[in-house]
């Protein structure tokens, strides 16, 4: 596929372009749905568009596919400070969303920096995009196998208390199930 620089940056732009438009409305559907389904549903998005982008046979399939692959990005963003309220006490919570912020730019050092050995050890762009999202596609089913809905009983902090571990005296932050219902 030839693009001009014009189509390039066009099609680049789509990917950020869904997100600026469709975070407010992906909000209120993660909302609606929870926040296991929402993650799911977000991660499924960027993997299988992502993938698709290697598959483009034209400018206008790029574009579509792009386009997609940002809504996907406009669902994770609303996802992921859902799940750290839900999984962190709140001291702890701006850490959380701190380790999860800079996960995209490490994302994107990764991907800048290696794409260059990847073009030349696969030769094709299109390799290069159905590698990246391999790899995103396996924490996909692994999150769709595993994950679990927040414990229901959480949803009022003042309720809630933190599990410590069993096996020592550190407290466990990355269990969905850390809270318990406080009945007394």
């Amino acid at each position: 596929m030839r693009l001009t620089y014009a189509e390039a940056c066009f099609s680049f732009s789509m990917s950020v372009l869904a997100p600026i438009i469709l975070r407010i409305p992906w909000g209120v559907v993660i909302d609606r749905l929870s926040a296991r389904v929402g993650t799911g549903l977000a991660l499924t998005l960027l993997g299988v568009f992502g993938l698709l982008r290697g598959f483009a046979i034209n400018f206008e399939t790029l574009l579509l596919f792009r386009l997609f692959l940002g809504v996907g990005l406009a669902a994770v963003m609303p996802c992921l400070p859902k799940l750290v309220a839900a999984w962190f006490p709140p001291e702890k919570a701006g850490f959380a969303i701190g380790i999860s912020i800079s996960g995209y730019a490490i994302g994107d050092l990764i991907a800048l920096s290696s794409t260059p050995y990847l073009l030349t050890l696969f030769g094709s762009w299109r390799s290069v995009f159905y590698t990246y999202r391999i790899w995103a596609l396996i924490p996909t089913a692994i999150w769709w196998i595993l994950a679990r809905e927040p414990n229901e009983n959480c949803e009022k902090r003042q309720s809630c208390q933190v599990r410590p571990d069993s096996s020592s005296k550190r407290t466990t932050y990355f269990s969905p199930q850390r809270c318990s219902h406080n009945n007394r």
